[in-house]
């Protein structure tokens, strides 16, 4: 089953290397951004999951190479289509408070995941029979999933979608207990993963634990600190003054960081590596200026990406094709569009004058990004008038003769390179990034998400890819970075492209 790749790419780099044998024992403290929960129903955030994927083990996991592997499940097979999934549990699966993991314990997980308040983790059930019509309200069993026998789990979708094996790996759909439906529950949750909450979460805070009664392999901390902050920044400075061990660089902090870890023995770790997420420009490609394949060349060749990467010291590089490198897998397909050649662009205009909105979100950093854009347009004859939208709403206000700044981003529903591709071409339901209904790259898709074949799903990805590019779908601007520092003494530690950390790896040298 193809899941996403977590190799490091362009400027990235490899996870911190082991150099001694990992040793049991210590507790590590780190600063994370925006938890709001330990609920795996409603984890969104980075931080959300880290903490969810530390207390919770779902139906498969996804390794250090992106591949997915087995976890609850220890096997798991598809009819033909791809539309019906029967999953095995492992016997040995149990809570922390030592009741076995069954298969109605998916059931409760994924129906509580249907009633989440929250848009985005509700998407990850949208492919499942009946999840449209699921609401809060809903009393009774969500029509595509069933327990068969205590050991046996199935998901019917509408739809084929041969990576619900990646989808699966997301915390959120992690198995609860029948009491997870009880009030209160949510504030100290009972999960079946490597560590638990000791006592309640505080505002400012939590602690994990191990588990001592965890079926899976033991994690080599005792315990791991958790300061919960509102922003990088806040985080960066707890680094240094010596309150955690690991914290997220702020944009513009990168080259400070790197004084700060020093070098030699000793020296602290920058931790880099691509994430699954791009800045893109969507294009209302249905109607005139932009339904012109060499205006809208025009348009991507005009922008200089390395000056828009500049805003953000290292956090964002130059995009080079339509998928983020932390979701491809082999060589990258050619992006003629990424490339910046204004003498070109003006060509393609033909010596004429074309004008287009470019709407965004109220965000300081796009803002910058769109007064660069503007510049660079205007330099090749397109003149742009800027508009904010509301944050959230900029998807469907590109115009008739319409750009919006948007932010693609590959959650678990879309962690395989044509589930992000997919979130390109405007379908007959549906306003994704841009206005461009393509019909060969849809079903280029459609065709990969009905094949149970990895080689062939790669094949197609790649496939899908080179359309995007040759008809310009949409204008790929910058991939996003992670960056972080991680203290001397510390091994293990590795963030995956989905932003996904295994805590039970980590370890302390000292």
């Amino acid at each position: 089953m193809v899941a996403a790749g977590c190799t490091p790419g362009r400027g990235g780099s490899q996870p911190p290397t082991t150099t001694v044998p990992p040793r049991r024992g210590g507790e590590l403290s780190v600063a994370l951004v925006t938890l709001r929960s330990a609920d795996p129903a409603r984890a969104e955030t980075d931080a959300e999951r880290i903490v969810a994927d530390s207390l919770f083990d779902g139906l498969t996991a996804l390794d250090a190479a992106g591949q997915v592997v087995p976890a609850v499940a220890e096997s798991w097979t598809a009819d033909a289509e791809q539309r019906r999934f029967e999953f095995k549990l492992r016997p040995s699966a149990a809570f922390s408070g030592g009741a076995p993991v069954q298969a109605k314990d998916f059931v409760t997980a994924w129906q509580r995941v249907a009633r989440s308040p929250n848009p985005a983790v509700r998407a990850l059930l949208n492919p499942v029979k009946g999840a449209a019509a699921y609401t809060a309200k809903t009393s009774s069993r969500l029509a595509g999933l069933s327990a068969p026998d205590p050991a046996t789990f199935v998901v019917e979708l509408t739809e084929p979608l041969a990576d619900l094996p990646a989808l699966a790996a997301d915390p959120a759909l992690a198995p609860v207990p029948a009491d997870a439906t009880r009030p209160g529950w949510a504030g100290k949750p009972e999960g079946n993963g490597p560590f638990v909450l000791e006592g309640k979460p505080a505002p400012d805070g939590l602690v994990l634990t191990r588990n001592e009664t965890y079926s899976g392999t033991q994690p080599y901390l005792d315990s791991v600190r958790v300061s919960i902050v509102p922003d990088a920044q806040t985080a960066w400075l707890a680094y240094q003054e010596g309150q955690v061990q690991y914290a997220p660089i702020p944009v513009g902090q990168l080259d400070a960081a790197r004084v700060l870890a020093g070098e030699g023995a000793g020296a602290a770790t920058i931790v880099q590596g691509p994430a699954a997420a791009m800045d893109v420009l969507g294009l209302n490609g249905a109607t005139a200026p932009l339904n012109n394949r060499d205006r809208r060349l025009a348009v991507s060749l005009a922008i200089d990406r390395e000056r828009l990467a500049a805003l953000f010291g290292g956090a964002r590089v130059p995009a080079d094709g339509f998928v983020p490198d932390g979701l491809r897998r082999g060589a990258a397909v050619p992006c003629e569009a990424c490339e910046h050649d204004p003498a070109r662009a003006k060509s393609l205009l033909a010596g004429g004058k074309m004008a287009i909105k470019l709407t965004i979100a109220p965000d300081p950093g796009e803002r910058r990004m769109a007064a660069l854009i503007a510049e660079d347009l205007k330099a090749a004859g397109i003149s742009v008038e800027t508009a904010e939208a509301p944050a959230g709403g900029v998807g469907v206000l590109l115009g008739e003769a319409g750009a919006a700044l948007r932010r693609a981003t590959a959650g678990a529903a879309t962690s395989t390179a044509t589930g992000f591709l997919g979130a390109y071409y405007d379908d007959a339901s549906t306003v994704k990034v841009t206005h461009l209904p393509d019909r060969q790259l849809a079903a280029t898709i459609d065709r990969a998400e009905a094949t149970g074949s990895e080689q062939v799903r790669l094949q197609l990805a790649g496939e899908a890819e080179v359309r995007a590019a040759v008809s310009v779908t949409a204008v790929p601007l910058l991939e996003y970075r992670q960056t972080a520092i991680l203290a001397p003494g510390v091994q293990g530690f590795s963030v995956s492209p989905l932003g996904r950390v295994d805590l039970g790896a980590v370890s302390l040298t000292g």
